[in-house]
């Protein structure tokens, strides 16, 4: 009888185990043309579950994407030119993404150049 107990509780941990990762899809498209209602997909963005070292991804040349996420937590989307996003996972499996372009500029440039060169 205790064997089959210790089977029995095995069985049930293994399953909560299992239950906690879940596989989270998507699609990432810019913000950038919503005044013209045509959104561009976006490749190279870096999709990771928050607080959970390395957990990550990358979205494809369609903007595609998918992760294995802990549990209900918060993905991040991040590329250099957008905001980063945070989003709660909840209990969807689908999240699609609009990222907003951002812009930042430089208030000075200076270049400074050293050394000669002689023309043979």
């Amino acid at each position: 009888m205790k064997k089959y107990l210790l089977l029995l509780a095995l069985y049930l941990f293994t399953a909560q185990l299992y239950a906690q990762t879940k596989i989270v899809k998507g699609t990432l498209l810019s913000d950038s043309a919503a005044a013209t209602g045509t959104r561009t997909p976006i490749a190279n963005v870096t999709v990771s579950e928050k607080d959970v070292p390395g957990s990550g991804t990358i979205t494809n040349e369609r903007g595609e994407y998918h992760i294995s996420v802990q549990g209900k937590g918060i993905l991040v989307f991040h590329s250099i030119g957008y905001k980063t996003k945070e989003v709660n996972i909840g209990n969807r499996s689908v999240i699609d993404v609009l990222l907003s372009p951002e812009s930042k500029v430089l208030d000075d440039i200076v270049v400074i150049g050293y050394g000669t060169k002689k023309k043979i």
